[in-house]
């Protein structure tokens, strides 16, 4: 994995992100040092966490991952490289970049820049709540750019047809089809048979639990999808399928990167680049939205906000600008002034201490000066008395 990061790394200077196609935890990124857009942690974003949930993606309460993908969220979320296990053949969205051993870095063919100008309607316009993710990807591409209640859906839905626990989808035509299981198990068969009741693969898909959409790629005509849940107490499985259609994805793709934020430079906690907006609109950026954020346009601050409460967003005015983004962690000033203060009181205290151990020293060794010049007279004074039984006493005494 190390020697396909160090590839991309040096064949591409850009900004991306990296995920894997099979993951052993929610933090390889981490792990294995890239970014990446999933995560386990006690402080994660709930707002981005149900960001993912909405768009299909898996989530829970302190995570969220990039388990159920789709071509769109993978643009959204600038996610240029996916590395896998096994050798991918190209095709319409992958194409083989890098390899080592056993894993290999396919390129998304679609990848949007870290930032792009919206519509700034889309928070109002956007139909979020939905429980159905299609639908949610679905109202995205109708109101992104503009709000457009004609406009062609990236998503069909197809009929499912359900026999107690097992489900079934048959293709009318050739399509790239997705489904969305809503009822709560761990694992779930799917096998595609053709018009004859042939299978022609059989695969098993687990972590159901963390609902989350399943790509099933292209199937061909008369083909039949069957769903089976691993699971003897699942008495009703209740799913959403739906088609893609590319025509309609292309055209998204090109008009959300027709305005791109440029990237100039990029730190941990600084971002610069460049925007043409065509007209006033919105720049979304794939980055979490955190306080700690401080826009400026063209040198000049100004407000940041939110899409969702999941990503950060700046308002623009129409024409070329110049944008920076700084980043300092919320409380970070007043933690600054409470460690100062702290190791300020701390040095107190150790200087109080020490005074006060020199003073109790200084006393202990003045008694001791004392007693011993008080011993020395009366030793004195016992040599001097000549009745050895009297000076005996004394001294014993």
């Amino acid at each position: 994995i190390e020697e396909v990061l160090d590839s991309l790394a040096t064949n591409d200077k850009g900004f991306y992100r990296v995920e894997k196609y099979e993951r052993h935890t929610k933090n390889d990124a981490a792990w294995n040092n890239y970014m990446g857009t999933s995560t386990f942690s006690s402080t994660a974003s709930a707002n981005l966490s149900e960001f993912y949930g909405q768009l299909g993606l898996e989530e829970s309460t302190n995570a969220y991952a990039y388990y159920g993908h789709t071509p769109l969220t993978e643009a959204l979320f600038s996610i240029k490289y996916v590395l896998s296990n096994s050798y991918l053949e190209d095709n319409d969205f992958i194409q083989l970049a890098a390899a080592s051993g056993s894993i290999y870095a396919y390129e998304n063919k679609y990848t949007l820049p870290l930032g792009y100008v919206i519509n700034s309607d889309l928070e109002d316009l956007w139909d979020f709540d939905t429980t159905d993710p299609f639908a949610v990807q679905n109202s995205f591409v109708a109101n992104a750019l503009e709000a457009d209640e004609n406009a062609p859906s990236l998503y069909t839905r197809l009929e499912v047809n359900s026999d107690g626990s097992d489900a079934e989808v048959t293709m009318s035509e050739k399509t790239h089809l997705f489904i969305y299981v809503t009822t709560s198990l761990d694992q779930i068969d799917v096998e595609i048979r053709d018009e004859d009741g042939n299978s022609l693969s059989m695969d098993t898909y687990s972590d159901m639990n963390h609902t989350h959409t399943i790509d099933l790629g292209e199937i061909d005509e008369g083909c039949t999808v069957y769903v089976t849940p691993n699971d003897d107490e699942v008495t009703s499985l209740q799913l959403y399928a739906y088609s893609f259609d590319m025509d309609v994805f292309e055209e998204v793709f090109n008009k959300l990167n027709s305005q791109p934020f440029e990237l100039i430079k990029r730190e941990d906690t600084y971002v610069k680049g460049t925007v043409d907006a065509e007209e006033s609109g919105r720049l979304l950026m794939s980055i979490p939205y955190d306080q700690g954020w401080t826009a400026y346009i063209d040198g000049e601050e100004t407000e940041t906000s939110s899409l969702k409460g999941a990503l950060l967003t700046i308002d623009i005015p129409q024409g070329k600008h110049t944008i920076e983004l700084k980043y300092t962690p919320g409380g970070l000033h007043i933690g600054v002034a409470l460690t100062s203060l702290s190791v300020i009181t701390l040095i107190c205290l150790a200087i109080v201490d020490f005074q006060k151990n020199k003073r109790e020293k200084m006393k202990a060794q003045s008694i001791e000066e004392g007693n011993n010049t008080e011993n020395k007279k009366f030793l004195t004074n016992v040599l001097k008395n000549r009745d050895t039984k009297t000076a005996t006493y004394s001294v014993m005494v």
